[in-house]
């Protein structure tokens, strides 16, 4: 048996430990699993208790998706879905927004400081051309607003191509009103 194949062997196996772990799981607690579904029938009153908190729902989501937003590779854009549910149309678009430019913005300023400490820069087609673009502002922009580029490489590449932080403050807000703006709008449309 070859490595690989010893390697499918072993991720099959945990696959399937791991699924007969979660169904004894769930025979064990069988009725608390269906109470807790059955909550979820009643989620417009949910929705409309977190709306009637006051100003802390959006504080928490703010920092929620900041938070999300700081781990690269985290579900932005489900958390924005969950946040535009929860929050009504243009609650969760300012939230989204602000949350989205100011978590952009840190992990920019975190992946500067770290700048130094790399034993290598990323070597990449795409890294490249948004470092070495005549207007690199524009490149993290166009950088934002392509979804198959992950935004923690965008705000690499920002902050390896020295743009001042008002600028990029202008890339990660403008791209974030725009490519968001309809994100609550989807969400609120599920309900």
């Amino acid at each position: 048996m070859t490595k690989r194949q010893r390697k499918r062997l072993w991720l099959a196996s945990s696959v399937i430990l791991l699924g007969l772990v979660i169904l004894l799981i769930g025979w064990q607690h069988q009725t608390a699993v269906f109470a807790f579904l059955d909550q979820w029938q009643n989620y417009r009153q949910y929705v409309l208790e977190i709306r009637h908190l006051g100003p802390y729902t959006f504080l928490v989501f703010g920092l929620l998706m900041i938070g999300v937003t700081l781990i690269p590779g985290a579900p932005t854009s489900a958390v924005a879905l969950i946040i535009g549910a929860c929050l009504g149309h243009w609650g969760g678009f300012v939230i989204n927004t602000i949350g989205l430019t100011i978590g952009n913005l840190l992990q920019v300023q975190l992946f500067a400081r770290v700048r130094n400490h790399r034993s290598k820069k990323p070597d990449s087609r795409v890294y490249r051309a948004l470092i070495k673009m005549q207007h690199p502002a524009l490149g993290v922009l166009i950088g934002y607003a392509v979804p198959m580029i992950p935004t923690a490489f965008v705000n690499l590449a920002a902050g390896d191509s020295h743009l001042t932080p008002r600028a990029q403050a202008w890339r990660a807000l403008g791209d974030q009103r725009l490519s968001r703006l309809s994100t609550p709008l989807r969400a609120i449309c599920l309900f």
